[in-house]
């Protein structure tokens, strides 16, 4: 039936570090399975994709720590700097199709980029891997360190509609703030007050 979900896993992701660093993946991801609503996607004109979950399994984070700055450092100013130029904020989801998700005229407004609409959200097994920068192209291996998971229900109710490109920044720069909270956080905190504190990444990066 056309109304059924649709599951897609990719495996093997990785975005590459950025010079000075060395030359090697600065994010990788083991698995991620989407679940998609082709039904909506077809009855709101091509407008929003509906998204039921995204789960990312397997995340290591290569942190390489400079006299001055991180590569993750770098990464998430180049991040909120492309957010900036595009305006940034969630996307107000009655502007990207009409109500009820019907079919939208063809006109200007149907040819922007699609909204995205997710239920949940889970990142789990993730991991940091701190190194010190050197000189160009090489570093000093350091220890390596877990992360808390992150799951939010009900995501576009909690944080708006963004366009598919803004949603990918979300999840990469959610990544990178979770690495940089765990290694600058001090032995005194909880594993509990870690977790508690995974949702207000995500607010974070999403206000």
């Amino acid at each position: 039936k056309l109304g059924s979900l649709v599951e897609v896993v990719v495996s093997g992701l990785a975005v590459r570090n950025l010079p000075p660093y060395t030359p090697e993946d600065l994010i990788r991801v083991e698995t991620l399975a989407v679940t998609l609503d082709a039904r909506r996607y077809l009855k709101s004109g091509f407008a929003v994709v509906g998204i039921d979950s995204v789960r990312l399994n397997g995340c290591c984070v290569l942190w390489e720590t400079g006299l001055t700055s991180s590569n993750v450092s770098d990464l998430l100013s180049k991040l909120n700097e492309a957010d900036d130029a595009s305006g940034g904020g969630a996307a107000d989801i009655s502007k990207a199709a009409p109500a009820a998700d019907k079919p939208a005229a063809a006109d200007a407004s149907a040819s922007a980029e699609p909204k995205v609409v997710v239920r949940e959200v889970s990142i789990s097994g993730i991991t940091v891997v701190s190194s010190l920068h050197i000189k160009d192209g090489v570093s000093a291996p350091g220890a390596s360190m877990p992360v808390p998971d992150v799951k939010i229900s009900d995501f576009s109710e909690q944080f708006g509609f963004p366009t598919l490109a803004k949603f990918i920044d979300m999840l990469t720069g959610t990544i990178l703030m979770g690495a940089q909270r765990i290694v600058h956080i001090s032995v005194t905190d909880t594993a509990k007050e870690c977790v508690e504190e995974a949702t207000s990444w995500f607010s974070g990066w999403f206000s």
